[in-house]
């Protein structure tokens, strides 16, 4: 995505990664953020997840 306030690029990308041996499954999640919203972004993106959680019905 163009960010049209700074004309940058910005971006997001999930990767779902299974293990091969135990079938566990992580969702790992890149984000773009400047240093000065990193934890902002953290907190969102650990509300979101937990959100998911509950809608799935996983602890």
């Amino acid at each position: 995505m163009d960010d049209q306030e700074d004309g940058l690029k910005t971006y997001f990308e999930f990767t779902i990664k299974v293990d091969d041996l135990t079938n566990d499954v992580a969702l790992l999640i890149t984000d773009f953020a400047d240093s000065d919203e990193v934890e902002e972004a953290k907190r969102l993106w650990g509300n979101q997840i937990q959100d998911l959680k509950t809608t799935i019905g996983s602890f």
